[in-house]
C-alpha cells in the first residue's frame, strides 16, 4: 500500500471529504490508518462488497467496551443502544429486520405522500411573507421530524421535545469517547425517550392506531419473546433519530449542491419531471451518512490486502459514490444521470437503512415544493457552517432570502 496520511476525524472531512476520498481511491484504496488496525475502503466495488459481507459484524459490545471499559454495560445508553437494529448482529438483527420489513412497508410510505407534501407546504407557507428563512431550523430539521413523528404516532404536542432529546443522543454515535458530562446528558435523554416510548407502546398494545409504531408493537407481541417491548421502544428511538437527522442533513446538502451548480438548478426548475432522478443524483453526489464501520469476525481479503480478524473496517459510501470506475464524471452533479446508476447512499445488504424509501420520498417532495413555492431565492453564503462529525455530514445554518 502507498503510504499516505488519512485522518477520518480531520475538520476538512466534515466540510469537503471528496479530495481525500479521491486520493484514497487512486493511491491507497485499501488503507490502514497508522498501524491502528483500522482499514478504510474507498472504491465502489469494495464498499458494495463490504455491506454484503457476512464475515463482518457490528460487535457493539466489543466496540463500546474498548471505548469505555467493561463498566459500560451499566450505562443506560448502552442498555438501550445495544438493542437497536443498526448495531445488532444476528440473530437479534434478523428478528428486528423482519419487524421493520413487515411494518415499514413501501405501501405505507407511498400512502403518506399527500400528508408529507402538506407538511412541507405548511412549513414554507409560514415563512413566505418574511422574505426569507433560516433553512435548517425552519425546514430541514422540523420537516422530517414531523413526518417520522406522525408515522410513529407521537402526538403533535410531544414532537418537538422528543426531537430535541433524540438529537442530543448524537455524541453516542461518534468515534471518540464521550466526556463524562456529555455521557451524563446522553444517559438522561435516552432514559426519557425510552420511558416515553415504552409508555406509548403499552398504550398502542391496548388501543392500536393505524401507524407504524402500532404495527411494530403488534409484530413484537407475536414474536414469542424474540422482540421485547423494550426493544420496540429502542428501535422507535432509532427511527426517530435516523428518520430526521440524516434526512435533515440530506436536505441541506442537496439545496447547497443546487446553488453551487446553478446550471443544474435551472435545469430542474425548467423540467420538474426530473425530480425523481434529481433526488437520486443529489443523494449520490453528497450524502449525509458518509460511511460506517464493522469488525472482521475472521481474516478477510479486500483488493489483495489481508485484513486480520478483529480489525475494524470503515467503508465510505461517500467515496464509492464518486468512483470514476462506476460513474462518468463522478464529481459533476448531473440531474439527468441514468436512474439505473443507483448510488450506495443507503447501504445495500442486510443492514440497509430501513427508511430509505421515506428519505427518497421526502427529498422528492422537498424538490417539488421548492419548484412550486420558492423557486427564485438566494443563499446568503455558498460556504455555510457544517456539522463537526464527518460520518454524518450536514449544515448548521443556511440563510435564504427571496
Amino acid at each position: 500500500m502507498t503510504v499516505i496520511e488519512f485522518n477520518p476525524l480531520a475538520p476538512e472531512m466534515a466540510i469537503d471529504p471528496y479530495p481525500a476520498y479521491r486520493q484514497l481511491r487512486e493511491s491507497s484504496p485499501i488503507h490502514e490508518i497508522g498501524g491502528l488496525g483500522i482499514y478504510v475502503l474507498s472504491r465502489y466495488d469494495d464498499v458494495a462488497a463490504f455491506y454484503r459481507d457476512r464475515r463482518l459484524f457490528m460487535k457493539y459490545t466489543d466496540r463500546e467496551t474498548s471505548r469505555y471499559g467493561p463498566q459500560v454495560v451499566n450505562e443506560p445508553f448502552y442498555r438501550y443502544f445495544v438493542q437497536m437494529a443498526h448495531v445488532a448482529d444476528a440473530p437479534m438483527h434478523t428478528s428486528l429486520r423482519k419487524m421493520f420489513q413487515a411494518a415499514f412497508t413501501g405501501k405505507r410510505v407511498s400512502a403518506l405522500r399527500p400528508r408529507i407534501k402538506a407538511v412541507a407546504e405548511e412549513l414554507i407557507t409560514k415563512q413566505l411573507d418574511a422574505g426569507g428563512m433560516e433553512f435548517i431550523s425552519s425546514f430541514a430539521e422540523p420537516f422530517p421530524r414531523i413526518v417520522i413523528g406522525e408515522m410513529i404516532g407521537v402526538p403533535a404536542e410531544d414532537n418537538e421535545a422528543i426531537g430535541k432529546w433524540a438529537l442530543e443522543l448524537g455524541p453516542a454515535f461518534e468515534f471518540l469517547p464521550m466526556s463524562p458530562e456529555t455521557k451524563a446528558i446522553v444517559n438522561d435523554r435516552v432514559v426519557r425517550l425510552m420511558e416515553y416510548f415504552i409508555g406509548l407502546a403499552d398504550k398502542r398494545a391496548i388501543e392500536p392506531c393505524n401507524d407504524l409504531f402500532s404495527a411494530m408493537v403488534q409484530i413484537a407481541d407475536q414474536s414469542d419473546g424474540e422482540i421485547t417491548r423494550e426493544a420496540v421502544a429502542a428501535n422507535a428511538v432509532l427511527l426517530y433519530i435516523g428518520g430526521h437527522e440524516t434526512t435533515g442533513g440530506a436536505l441541506g446538502l442537496s439545496l447547497l449542491a443546487l446553488h453551487r451548480n446553478p446550471d443544474q438548478f435551472d435545469r430542474l426548475l425548467a423540467d420538474p419531471s426530473l425530480v425523481p432522478t434529481a433526488a437520486e443524483e443529489l443523494l449520490r453526489f453528497d450524502t449525509s451518512a458518509q460511511g460506517t464501520g464493522r469488525i472482521c469476525g475472521e481474516e478477510v481479503v479486500y483488493g489483495e490486502v489481508i485484513i486480520p480478524a478483529g480489525s475494524m473496517i470503515l467503508a465510505y459510501i461517500g467515496s464509492a459514490n464518486r468512483d470514476a470506475a462506476v460513474y462518468d464524471d463522478p464529481d459533476v452533479l448531473d440531474l439527468g444521470r441514468a436512474p439505473e446508476s443507483r448510488s450506495l447512499a443507503f447501504g445495500p445488504g442486510p443492514h440497509q437503512c430501513v427508511g430509505h424509501a421515506l428519505t427518497r420520498l421526502e427529498l422528492e417532495v422537498f424538490l417539488e415544493v421548492l419548484i412550486e413555492r420558492f423557486p427564485r431565492h438566494r443563499l446568503t453564503s455558498l460556504d455555510p457552517q457544517f456539522r463537526t462529525f464527518p460520518l454524518l455530514r450536514g449544515i448548521v445554518n443556511m440563510e435564504l432570502s427571496w
